[in-house]
């Protein structure tokens, strides 16, 4: 009931549209039922004329005698019989087709109606959904991605996503329009057999109770089904992000072998799926056509030996019996649909209620601008209870206009200390400070706003070189977006591409250079105009030329900035302020390259054997 509440929450919005699309089907019914219920008379005229004709003059007395649903009968026939036959053949012809004309007519608009406006709001409604999950994705920590897989989450917001629209799609819209049918059309069968009808009733427990137990069952499939597809479709993935190595190494076999595997897990939990889902179908066709074959016998025994039913009455009847099992029949199956709908919506709320380990305090302030100074204050943080720290007790400062380096072995802290820096990760110990402020009290976005980040694996949109550069300025002008890739040292090689600036580079960029890469991600650092700049291992794979034109532009970018710049190339670090030492999570040494080099430490010697040479 819950999940069924959280759905009406985005389907409220919209209930006006809903509503006129539950109109247009309520007078489509009806103009159905109206279009079954005409053709009796005319039958029954052409079969008995006389009788028909002395019939027409029907007393009101009569038309009062009975029960109500016997009066409304006779009440209608009379109307319909009245206006219909008082004529010659002729016109009697021509109002019938007049009649049949304007009935299908309207039926039809009513249809168009009920799809316009279902349409809009059900489109509307997964819309939202998917806008809500995608932007509350955005919003989770870096710890959350690290826990789960990438194609986990495409596939719930993709494959989970999908499942659910088709549930309010087509079957919520079904579920409207059956219920709305079923109602006018046992209304109708009330009218013209208040007996008969009742007899129906009869078999709706063994239905419900069987629905039900077969609902349980398939929802339990379908969400098995659904952690089936996210393996799938993080296998795929991994797979084709790393299709060079595969080739490379020669294991495709081995990523065959692999994808068969999930392929086949995902293959034998949907077959027992289907089978859940396709037993619906028989078991309620058995109980329909059980009541049916009763109502036959039945009806026929009161038609050929009691006389007390007309037999153009008894045909008006089997028709409506036939117009409602269709409605009957496609619900049962909507009620599958929602079974596997309701499966993938506990996937999709689940991760909506998922809280971002970071987020903005309540009452956070605003960060204006870097004054002073950044200070890490013994700090010591761990990627998870169960591993060993990543960084213990470090202390340092950043002061306002500085250029600080972090060196050292791989694995020795560098990369989580930018990190924590840019708030990606809180510390378990210690804290960090913005001019003597927690950073943990100001806004997160307004915080990370004052970085500017460089990084080795640059990030590359498949868009424009235009909106690439624009990344982190939307509304940047054409002419401030030039001029940032020409102090990058990009504006030469973007104009020799095909459409210079409206280039589409590929995904991550992938008809671009390392180099080239590069120097587009210093002219977004360069557009966006940041406070902190960071340089994240920039250079550290590009060849010598490519490397002297990033200096280069790196050069422009830092003047007058605050850098922090991580690298493993110490010849790219000797001309910054302070140098940080980093080995096993801590700060072994501190100084400038002159002093460190004056010292037996860890930085000389990686020095030393970097330039051994």
């Amino acid at each position: 009931m819950k999940l069924l509440l959280r759905i009406a929450n985005y389907i409220k919005p919209y209930w006006i549209y809903i509503l006129l699309g539950s109109v247009s089907m309520l007078f489509f019914a009806l103009t159905n039922s109206a279009m079954v219920y005409i053709i009796a008379p005319v039958i029954r005229f052409l079969f008995y004329p006389a009788q028909v004709s002395k019939e027409i003059g029907v007393s009101m007395d009569h038309i009062q005698a009975g029960t109500f649903f016997d009066r409304l009968k006779t009440l209608l026939r009379a109307s319909y019989d009245k206006y219909l036959f008082s004529a010659n053949p002729l016109e009697i012809l021509a109002r019938f087709c007049l009649i049949l004309l304007a009935l299908m007519l309207i039926k039809n608009l009513c249809f168009w109606l009920q799809a316009f406006f279902s349409s809009y709001a059900l489109e509307s409604i997964i819309r939202d959904i998917r806008l809500d999950l995608y932007r509350h994705l955005q919003s989770l920590s870096m710890s959350f991605f690290n826990r789960h897989r990438t194609g986990e989450l495409i596939s719930r917001i993709i494959n989970d996503t999908g499942v659910m629209n088709e549930m309010i799609s087509l079957s919520f819209s079904n579920f409207i329009r059956d219920p709305i049918l079923i109602l006018v059309y046992f209304v109708f069968l009330l009218v013209l057999n208040w007996k008969l009808t009742l007899i129906i009733l009869i078999g709706l427990p063994p239905v419900v109770f069987g629905m039900d137990r077969l609902g349980k069952h398939l929802r339990r499939y379908s969400k098995k089904c659904q952690e089936r597809m996210a393996d799938l479709y993080t296998h795929l993935q991994e797979s084709l992000a790393g299709i060079k190595i595969t080739k490379v190494f020669g294991a495709k076999e081995t990523e065959i072998s692999r994808f068969k595997k999930h392929l086949q897990s995902f293959f034998k939990i949907n077959l027992k799926r289907i089978w859940v889902q396709k037993l619906s179908t028989p078991f309620n066709e058995l109980v329909g056509t059980a009541i049916a074959v009763f109502i036959l016998w039945y009806g026929g025994r009161e038609v050929l030996l009691d006389k007390t039913i007309r037999p153009e009455e008894f045909i008006q009847y089997i028709f409506a019996l036939f117009m409602i099992m269709q409605p009957l029949k496609a619900l049962s199956n909507d009620y599958t649909s929602v079974m596997q709908g309701l499966a993938a919506a506990e996937r999709i709320f689940s991760l909506m209620d998922t809280k971002p380990d970071i987020s903005s305090q309540v009452g956070a302030r605003k960060a204006e601008h870097l004054r002073e100074k950044i200070v890490f204050e013994n700090v010591s943080f761990a990627y998870g209870a169960e591993n060993e720290s990543a960084i213990e007790g470090v202390s340092f400062e950043l002061r306002k206009g500085e250029h600080i380096a972090i060196v050292g072995p791989s694995g020795g802290g560098k990369t989580t200390i930018i990190d924590l820096m840019l708030r990606l990760y809180d510390p378990q110990e210690g804290a960090i400070y913005l001019d003597g402020t927690d950073i943990r009290e100001f806004e997160l976005w307004s915080y990370r706003s004052l970085f500017g980040v460089v990084t080795q694996d640059v990030i590359l949109f498949y868009d424009t070189v235009k909106g690439n550069i624009a990344y982190g300025k939307p509304d940047a002008t054409m002419d401030e977006i030039i001029e940032s890739a020409k102090i990058a040292n990009a504006h030469k090689f973007i104009m020799a591409l095909p459409l210079g600036y409206d280039t589409i580079i590929g995904e991550r960029g992938i008809t671009l250079s390392g180099g080239e890469r590069q120097r587009i991600a210093i002219a977004r650092a360069i557009l966006k105009n940041p406070e902190i700049i960071i340089f994240d291992e920039a250079t550290s794979s590009l060849d010598t030329e490519s490397e002297r034109l990033i200096q280069e532009a790196i050069e422009r970018l830092i003047k007058n900035r605050t850098v922090v710049t991580v690298a493993h190339r110490l010849s790219t670090v000797k001309e910054a302020h302070r140098i940080l030492v980093i080995d096993k999570g801590r700060i072994v040494e501190e100084g400038n390259h002159e002093s460190l080099m004056r010292t037996d430490g860890l930085y000389r010697l990686l020095y030393s054997i970097q330039f051994k040479c």
